[in-house]
């Protein structure tokens, strides 16, 4: 009896610590944790960067785990003196994880155990370095490497804490889901780095590379297809974006609704589904920084800026150190009219990172601040870039904005140059467009035939531009041109594979245009009504105001002009506003609305101010304000 009953305490204190051991979790879901390297101890290079790689897909699909994203740990690393893609090694990692407030570091090894692999994965806490959690597999050979990292995290997400349920759910196996291809996600691996180091053009190798090791690597398609995009290549973009589509079921749930959310947005567009895409993809990883960033800018294009500002603020709080988030977010303001806010945020991504995206961004505030010496200073700032065309294509719009066509016209010539020297003929055909259409608009209409003529004998025109060129064709009201160009802009607009339910408002408003290219304005309306006043429908409001002042009739047509140059519409170097604010101060004075249409002039001419004299539109705006008498 007295014998006895040590043992059986020692039996229920050794249970009560094997139960503890058990339910006691590594970490919470508050808690955030920084993915570290796993160190390659077998002497072969093909392990070099690619299990990292392999460590961070498995564990990025899980909700569970709240990993910091790679561009903090970039802009983290630059804090600490170092490079930013410098490897995560333990002690490197622990300083990361207390910069950035984490509970772990979570990583690895994978050893040779004589003629065996041996892959570790490790939890370590940030501060004392302790192993928290540990799951370690073996196998014989090199290529079951990547199932057993499968096996591994599995595992090592039940003692971190997870729910067998969670796991159940997201956790698509490497092997299945992205690639069984060690050599594919090698080069996959080596894509991404390059990306984040050097840009997107040096990447596209390597992306390739993968998928000609593995054709049916959906992620590797995905990311070329946004990596083609970027660079201006929309044909190629929406190719490997419709195929990593078509292998979206090859993935893992957060690869899926990026890959999803990517084709709706680019390669078929309908932003209503891509916005659904990302609303559950939000609910079920509500800190994911891609889902806010990118479903942001869908938000802005339905023109709901406020949920925009919303999520790119979350955006900002979730990685405070990753500028793309900022730089969007100073757009966002910037749109707004807000530029005292957009300058500030500028700034900001700038101080993270001297991109000229967000250069750009900070001169097209400081040119509507009236800040020349700020602009001056960002054109200098980019001077020599590769991707210099950015900032020379924003000081076409701003030349274009406030009436100086002569200054965009020099700088459309620079343009088309870089564009070709880079084999971009692409930007530079929709370059030109752009520049005819304001052109037209502004009563060069000549110039702005001469113009796409020229580029259509260099070769600069594609199929791709067809829609804008239609714009340009009804401005001109040139209906053989409209007619030659509707085909190509109707496919360009139509959704494939969709129930047949009628022509998408883009077919309605080609087909509009060609219908004023042909002067029957009426036509144009039965296409175009009723029309929807917010920003997602611009567009088809700045057709429908010309159709209304072509039909005479002017109450419909101040309304829509009016909308046009409102905050509700948007701000921005857009050509469109002084335009519909010369026609709104002209359709004012021809209804009697003489106070109206002098303020408006007045508008004008302060936007104007250092314009070309001589413009025709500018010349014809002051003939009609000085016939309004004081």
């Amino acid at each position: 009896m007295f014998i006895g009953a040590p043992i059986l305490t020692l039996a229920l204190v050794g249970a009560f610590f094997f139960y503890r051991s058990i339910e006691t979790p590594a970490l919470t879901q508050k808690d955030t944790v920084v993915l570290s390297s796993v160190v390659n101890r077998t002497g072969d290079t093909m392990f070099d960067d690619t299990l990292g790689e392999a460590l961070g897909l498995q564990l990025r699909q899980s909700p569970f785990l709240s990993v910091v994203p790679e561009q903090e740990v970039q802009a983290t690393l630059r804090l600490m003196g170092r490079e930013p893609m410098t490897p995560i090694t333990a002690d490197v990692g622990r300083e990361i994880c207390q910069r950035t407030g984490s509970k772990a570091l979570l990583g690895g090894t994978i050893a040779m155990l004589g003629s065996s692999y041996v892959l570790t994965l490790n939890a370590q806490d940030c501060v004392e370095g302790r192993v928290l959690a540990e799951e370690q597999e073996q196998v014989a050979t090199k290529e079951a490497v990547l199932k057993a990292m499968g096996t591994a995290v599995s595992a090592f997400r039940v003692k971190l804490g997870e729910s067998l349920a969670s796991i159940q759910r997201y956790d698509a196996k490497i092997e299945e889901a992205s690639t069984p291809s060690l050599e594919a996600l090698k080069a996959y691996s080596q894509g991404q780095r390059t990306r984040r180091t050097t840009g997107d053009f040096d990447s596209v190798p390597f992306f390739l590379r993968a998928i000609e090791l593995d054709p049916n690597f959906a992620l590797a398609y995905a990311r070329l297809g946004t990596v083609y995009s970027n660079l201006g290549q929309a044909a190629e973009s929406k190719k490997m974006t419709t195929r990593a589509y078509e292998l979206r079921d090859k993935v893992s749930e957060v690869e899926r609704f990026y890959i999803v959310a990517r084709y709706y947005t680019s390669a078929e567009p309908d932003v209503q589904k891509a916005l659904d895409t990302y609303k559950v993809w939000l609910a079920t990883y509500p800190n994911d920084y891609i889902a806010l960033t990118n479903s942001a800018l869908l938000d802005k294009q339905q023109g709901n800026r406020t949920e925009a500002i919303r999520k790119l603020e979350l955006a900002t709080k979730v990685a405070p150190d990753q500028p793309l988030a900022w730089a969007n977010l100073g757009q966002t303001y910037f749109e707004m009219d807000n530029f005292v806010e957009a300058k500030r945020v500028f700034e900001t991504a700038i101080k993270l990172q001297d991109s000229t995206t967000a250069r750009v961004g900070l001169y097209q505030t400081a040119m509507l601040m009236g800040d020349r010496a700020l602009a001056e200073q960002q054109i200098a700032a980019v001077r020599g870039r590769r991707d210099e065309m950015e900032m020379v294509a924003m000081r076409i719009a701003a030349a274009i904005y406030f009436g100086r066509m002569k200054e965009a016209d020099e700088l459309a010539r620079e343009l088309q140059a870089r564009a070709i020297a880079l084999s971009r003929p692409a930007s530079a055909g929709g370059g030109a467009i752009n520049l005819a259409i304001s052109e037209a608009l502004y009563g060069l209409g000549d110039k702005a035939g001469a113009r796409i003529a020229t580029a259509e004998a260099d070769g600069l025109m594609t199929d791709e531009n067809a829609d804008d060129r239609l714009v340009l064709a009804a401005i001109l009201s040139d209906s053989a041109a409209a007619r030659r160009l509707l085909p190509a802009a109707l496919a360009e607009h139509h959704t494939a594979g969709e129930p047949n339910e009628g022509a998408s408002e883009e077919e309605r408003a080609m087909k509009a245009l060609a219908e004023l290219a042909a002067r029957k304005p009426a036509e144009a309306l039965k296409l175009l009504e009723p029309v929807t006043f917010d920003t997602g429908h611009l567009d088809v409001v700045n057709i429908w105001s010309i159709a209304k002042m072509q039909s005479n009739q002017l109450p419909d047509a101040s309304k829509g002009l009016a909308y046009v140059i409102s905050p509700q519409a948007g701000g921005g170097l857009n050509s469109t506003r002084p335009y519909a604010l010369a026609m709104l101060a002209r359709v004012q004075a021809q209804l009697g609305q003489k106070d109206d249409a002098r303020k408006n002039y007045q508008k004008l001419f302060e936007i104007w101010k250092d314009a070309d004299p001589d413009l025709p539109i500018l010349v014809k705006a002051k003939d009609e304000f000085s016939k309004l008498g004081s």
